[in-house]
């Protein structure tokens, strides 16, 4: 749903003290013309996890997602961790394609999350 990452506010910034934030998403169907995240920073490293839902294929993501970061398009086609710095500009994100759900989670040691 894409409506999900812009939900109600006070649900995204929910963490217990000293806890590390963590969002895990299972993308069914392609939004290529919207954007689900736009561009943003965080005082935190982050990190993405995109896992495709193929057992017999589970390096293929089984879909294209498109994120930018640090100003430079990627087109992300296998599963995959990504690392994005403290400071880094990153996304906006969009879902291209999905042949089969695909995991996304995303985690940071923080104690909220906005943008």
């Amino acid at each position: 749903n894409r409506d999900l990452h812009k939900g109600d506010r006070r649900q995204r910034q929910m963490c217990i003290s000293n806890s590390y934030y963590a969002e895990c998403s299972l993308l069914y169907k392609a939004y290529p013309e919207i954007v689900w995240v736009t561009e943003h920073t965080h005082d935190t490293d982050e990190v993405f996890g995109l896992y495709g839902s193929d057992p017999d294929n589970p390096n293929e993501l089984n879909g294209e997602i498109e994120l930018w970061i640090d100003g430079e398009r990627h087109v992300i086609t296998k599963s995959c961790l990504i690392f994005v710095p403290k400071g880094v500009k990153h996304c906006p994100l969009k879902i291209l394609r999905v042949d089969k759900p695909i995991f996304l989670f995303t985690t940071m040691p923080a104690h909220n999350y906005d943008f």
